[in-house]
C-alpha cells in the first residue's frame, strides 16, 4: 500500500502497518508477533512501544494463539492508511486516551 504517511502516526507506527499490509498483499500473514518486549513484523523488528501505541488507537486486533502474542490488522488500520479524514479521529484519540473506534 503506497501513499503519504499519516502525520499523526509515528514513522514506526506507519512502517509497521504498511509492512503488515505488504505481507497480506504478498500472500503471507501480515501480523506483529511479540514475545515479551521483542516484536516482529515479518523479519523486521519493531518496538513494543509502537505496538502499544497502535493498540491504544485500536489499530490492531489481539489474536491470542498461545505462546507469543499475535496482533492482526483490522478495518481501522486500512482506513487510517487510506483516508486522511481519519486524522482528526487519531488526534482526538491521542488527546483523550480513548480509541479511534467508538
Amino acid at each position: 500500500m503506497k501513499g503519504k504517511r499519516n502525520k499523526y502516526l509515528t514513522k514506526g507506527m506507519d512502517r509497521a502497518l504498511r509492512d503488515m499490509v505488504a505481507l497480506d498483499e504478498g500472500g503471507e500473514i501480515g501480523e506483529i508477533v511479540c514475545d515479551g518486549n521483542e516484536c516482529w513484523v515479518g523479519f523486521r523488528r519493531t518496538t513494543w512501544g509502537t505496538v502499544n501505541r497502535l493498540l491504544r488507537l485500536c489499530l490492531l486486533t489481539e489474536n491470542d494463539s498461545g505462546g507469543a502474542m499475535h496482533y492482526d490488522l483490522n478495518q481501522e488500520s486500512y482506513s487510517v492508511l487510506k483516508d486522511p479524514n481519519y486524522e482528526p479521529m487519531i488526534l482526538e484519540a491521542l488527546r483523550t486516551g480513548k480509541p479511534v473506534i467508538r
